[in-house]
């Protein structure tokens, strides 16, 4: 009876070791689940942000280019413009060509304008 006894105490004295560790594991699992919904909805805010950020990024990448375009448009046709003036006052001061012969120049050299 004494070696009953007692082996019933180490089995309750397991159980209860067994018990508390099981405790002490669910509140592990229950602590790395509250983390991993923490990261989860960090993770998302960070994506969140990210994209939007590539949105700006992309937007103004456009306008750049659309603002580079039309700057370097502008500078061609002021280069075009003046060119032609020039051109024009010396054919006009060398040949004493007059306006409409200038003009017909300029559509023969520059056909796109």
């Amino acid at each position: 009876m004494d070696e009953l006894t007692k082996q019933n105490h180490d089995l309750n004295n397991l159980k209860a070791r067994l018990t508390q560790e099981n405790f002490d594991l669910q509140r592990q699992v229950q602590e790395l689940d509250s983390s991993n919904a923490a990261l989860a909805k960090a993770k998302g805010q960070l994506q969140h942000a990210l994209d939007d950020t590539k949105s700006r990024l992309d937007e103004e990448s456009r306008v750049r280019a659309v603002f580079a375009a039309r700057c370097c448009r502008a500078r061609v046709d002021w280069c075009e413009e003046s060119a032609m003036r020039t051109l024009s006052q010396l054919k006009l001061q060398k040949y004493g060509l007059g306006v409409n012969q200038t003009i017909e120049f300029r559509l023969v050299i520059f056909p796109c304008l």
